[in-house]
């Protein structure tokens, strides 16, 4: 995945201020309150919890609020200092009330009646519509005639009610999560909505399309909701990655990584990106980090580990191709850009060989400063008439500043000019010897001695010293680099 070799920040989906509460984002007379720190972590896990398992059961209030958090940790909470205040904190980890949104998601799902998710005002009804419902919920059969529309275009499980990107259900790993989900979940929708699949383990003939956090937050439910029962998770949701696990957070914390990194790598290849199989491999062991989930792979070097990471791309990635080219790092891309890819891999450059030419011309130029810096100038008040400086190095300035085109204005061309003689400046006076490098001091913590002095260097001391007297401004310079010891100066 293209991504940075660097593991992705967690981000929340949509702006949030921090600075206010983060439940009711508004003002109140009540005071903002931020978890006591030897209780940080625990509290923001359990304010997240309850939000994501209440938006779970459909309280449209913690929908919305669990949509807005995304996928952020109470870790991310806690580096954003994330602020509440206690009657939104309480009012969202209160136990009963997340019993009351169980209650009512239970009997919405018997009944097929939406209404039973938005709480009424005032005391519950005990009317014949209650005794109605309940009746149902002994005799009555849950029937696609019942069930709301099922749009295929749409989420499988929001239906739309989550904004992001789509995923169709391309592999059999994706159909069997989605296949368990729906078989031990008490909603009769889904069950009804997924009783069209051909068999068992093939999600494929229907065309079921997912949003990545809504298959990841479902199978998590599932999985709390099966350890407060006693039981656990379906015996086919083992890790791929050590088959003698038993942990079981982390098998659902690797089938979550799972579905991110296939489904990134199908909508990144889909935009036509070409990704090489090396940067693939460190954003699956990335995203595996994120997810607190350490590596151990049974394989016994790297090599046959890609050849497995690449059989489990081919599974699960719809229209996937690879390029390979001897001494190049495999390419992942889709048909369409298949030419494309063949391109890259040739004119891909060669970084060893990048860096080696890098260090052969460092080299030229350390021994055109060590014959520049023999050189002996006068200072004169102005950087003009200072020729020490290197054409090599100079140049070489140049090219990094400016490429390989011409500048189109005279004004333009001092400008840079004079941004080059600057740098070089502070390159020459930066220098240090061969033998500066290999001695070795009597004091662990004694510095450099600085063996050249330039223009500009000069020019700033002197300036300053003229308009402020200030010893410990003349030395502060001279510590940064782009001065002279007060010595110097006085």
């Amino acid at each position: 995945m293209a991504h940075s070799e660097e593991p992705k920040k967690k981000v929340a989906r949509t702006e949030i201020n921090y600075k206010l509460c983060i439940k009711c984002q508004s003002f109140k007379q009540e005071q903002l309150n931020e978890p006591p720190q030897s209780e940080e972590h625990s509290t923001y896990d359990k304010f997240l919890t309850a939000v994501r398992l209440r938006a779970g059961f459909g309280n449209s209030e913690f929908v919305t609020l669990s949509a807005k958090i995304g996928d952020l940790t109470a870790i991310d909470l806690s580096n954003k200092h994330v602020v509440w205040h206690r009657t939104c904190y309480s009012a969202s980890t209160n136990k009963e009330h997340i019993k009351r949104d169980e209650k009512r998601y239970n009997r919405a799902c018997v009944t097929s009646d939406v209404s039973f998710l938005h709480p009424t005002i005032g005391r519950p009804a005990t009317s014949s519509h209650e005794g109605e419902h309940e009746e149902l919920s002994v005799s009555g059969r849950y029937t696609r005639s019942k069930s709301s529309n099922y749009d295929k275009s749409k989420c499988f499980f929001c239906q739309g009610q989550i904004e992001g990107a789509l995923h169709e259900c391309q592999s059999g790993n994706i159909g069997i999560q989605i296949r368990d989900i729906v078989q031990h979940s008490d909603n009769p929708e889904w069950k009804v909505n997924y009783a069209n699949v051909i068999s068992d383990t093939d999600a494929l003939s229907k065309d079921i399309m997912y949003h990545k956090q809504c298959i990841t937050k479902e199978w998590q439910l599932l999985k709390r909701r099966l350890e407060c029962a006693g039981d656990t998770l379906p015996s086919s949701k083992t890790s791929v990655i050590d088959d003698n696990t038993d942990n079981s957070e982390e098998t659902v914390n690797y089938i979550a990584t799972e579905i991110e990194f296939f489904a990134e790598i199908q909508e990144r290849i889909e935009q036509g990106e070409i990704i090489p199989i090396d940067e693939a491999e460190k954003d699956f062991a990335s995203k595996m980090d994120q997810h607190n989930i350490e590596y151990r792979s049974r394989y016994s070097n790297a090599q046959t580990a890609r050849r497995w990471l690449r059989q489990k791309i081919e599974e699960n990635v719809k229209l996937v191709q690879f390029t390979i080219l001897p001494n190049k790092p495999t390419l992942i891309h889709s048909k369409a850009a298949q030419n494309a890819a063949v391109g890259e891999a040739v004119h891909r450059p060669n970084r060893h060989d990048d860096m080696t030419k890098i260090f052969e011309a460092a080299m030229v130029l350390r021994k055109s400063i060590e014959e520049a810096k023999q050189k002996p100038w006068v200072f004169n008040g102005t950087l003009e008439n200072f020729d020490v400086v290197p054409d090599e190095l100079h140049n070489m300035i140049l090219w990094i500043l400016k490429g390989m085109y011409t500048v189109k204005t005279d004004a333009r061309t001092h400008d840079l000019n004079q941004s080059a003689l600057v740098i070089s400046q502070h390159i020459l006076q930066a220098h240090k010897s061969n033998r500066q490098i290999l001695y070795e001091p009597k004091s662990p913590v004694a510095p450099f001695r600085s063996t050249m002095e330039t223009p500009i260097t000069l020019g700033i001391s002197l300036y300053c010293d003229h308009k402020w007297r200030s010893h410990t401004l003349a030395n502060l310079l001279s510590h940064a680099g782009v001065g002279v010891p007060y010595q110097r100066v006085k």
